[in-house]
């Protein structure tokens, strides 16, 4: 008889056991640290993981204990019948405590869902406290009302405001956004024309310009100290951009990169370039005597 008892039953009966307790411990290990959501996956786990690893775990001791629960046991004597009956009873009375202690559902979520409202609130809060960050920004993106025209005085090796004889050589123009120079006359080399702001660190200057010899950022308080590039001569309008970043001073003309001239004093290239890093400059272009440039859009970005 328990020969025969023992063919009727499917084959491999302890490992089929084990599969099921150790996809049972595995589905509620991955219930228990996953995010909390109440969907259906969730459920069944909660509701099958129980009652398969207390059975799979029996049926590792004894294959007859799982099969005399389903249509393969119906041969079994009742004392296997009565041990996979309780352990199936112990699987749902543990289902029911997860559900109504471990992981409340029902009215029993809502009363976790305040405890969750804190961090969802305060998540929120930070954003409302940003949005006032990319106003400055629009608002720091300014054009110029004025500019600042200097000339060199080489005998004092200095860049000066111009004086009123000075100005009344300079032709100005304002047509459609369209700022035109002209430096008709007077006893300078140049016309600088350069912006009150001061470039910082992370800050863009652009410009569009037109008819100038060169575009430079400038240290108004040293001797001839700039860093500057040459400007192709033409007609059309150049888009021009001026970054100072921590390193470098970087041009770019149209989009390309452009190598700039350093000097400072007595210094030239790197040495001039890392004296210049540190002192307070501001961006501008210059005018050859006797010509003329014109601009238009130009602004200092500030991050």
């Amino acid at each position: 008889m328990r020969n025969e008892s023992s063919q009727a039953l499917p084959p491999n009966g302890r490992l089929i056991s084990a599969g099921m307790a150790g996809a049972a411990a595995i589905g509620l290990l991955i219930h228990h640290f996953s995010p909390e959501s109440h969907n259906v996956a969730r459920l069944l786990i909660l509701g099958l993981g129980p009652l398969a690893l207390f059975l799979g775990l029996g049926g590792m001791v004894e294959p007859r204990i799982v099969w005399s629960v389903g249509k393969y046991g119906k041969h079994l004597p009742a004392i296997y019948k009565v041990m996979g009956g309780s352990l199936a009873a112990l699987g749902v009375a543990v289902t029911m405590l997860l559900i109504w202690f471990v992981y409340p559902l029902g009215p029993a979520a809502r009363g976790s869902v305040p405890s969750q409202q804190p961090k969802p609130r305060a998540t929120a809060a930070k954003p409302m406290s940003r949005p006032p960050i990319p106003s400055p920004r629009a608002e720091r993106r300014v054009s110029p009302k004025e500019v600042v025209c200097l000339t060199y005085a080489r005998p004092k090796q200095r860049w000066e405001a111009m004086n009123e004889e000075a100005l009344r050589g300079v032709l100005r123009d304002n047509v459609a956004g369209v700022v035109t120079l002209q430096y008709a006359e007077g006893e300078h080399a140049l016309l600088k024309v350069v912006w009150p702001e001061v470039l910082e660190v992370g800050d863009r200057f652009t410009v569009e310009l037109r008819g100038a010899n060169s575009v430079e950022m400038v240290d108004l308080e040293g001797p001839d100290a700039n860093a500057r590039i040459s400007l192709p001569a033409g007609d059309r309008f150049i888009l021009l951009a001026i970054t100072r970043e921590q390193e470098r001073i970087t041009f770019t003309c149209d989009g390309q990169s452009r190598t700039a001239y350093h000097a400072s004093g007595n210094l030239r290239g790197e040495e001039a370039r890392t004296r210049l890093l540190t002192t307070a400059l501001r961006p501008g272009f210059s005018v050859k005597k006797g010509e003329k440039a014109s601009f238009r859009n130009a602004q200092i970005i500030k991050p």
